[in-house]
């Protein structure tokens, strides 16, 4: 019955820890989208210009123009879709790269082995 108390109490200790550290990566991967959102529509916007020679031509704009604020707001919805999309793409990254990090520390631990009884 001692035993039992130590391993729940044990289990219940790494529980916590691995739950602190979810919610730790969580809040990581949270910020890195909302950085990455606002750094990706700024660029986007520096290529919205009537400057740039791609956007004149007719088959790339279709329904963004700059001659009205209706189309002007749509461009820029249309920026923040693709800046959060672009944003997405990079935590999906950061969970790929720190997934594949924890791979060799999972091989390194190798299993645990019962005692005989």
């Amino acid at each position: 019955a001692a035993g039992e108390h130590r391993r729940a109490a044990r289990d219940g200790r790494w529980r916590r820890r691995g739950n602190i550290g979810a919610s730790l990566f969580i809040s990581v991967c949270v910020a890195e989208v909302v950085r990455s959102t606002g750094m990706n529509y700024a660029r986007l916007s520096e290529l919205a210009s009537p400057y740039n020679r791609s956007l004149m031509l007719p088959w790339v704009t279709g329904l963004w123009e700059y001659d009205s604020l209706a189309s002007l707001e749509r461009l820029s919805r249309e920026m923040g879709r693709q800046a959060s999309m672009i944003a997405y793409i990079n935590a999906f990254g950061l969970f790929t790269a720190v997934s594949a990090a924890a791979l060799p520390l999972l091989l390194l631990m190798g299993r645990s082995r019962k005692p005989a009884t």
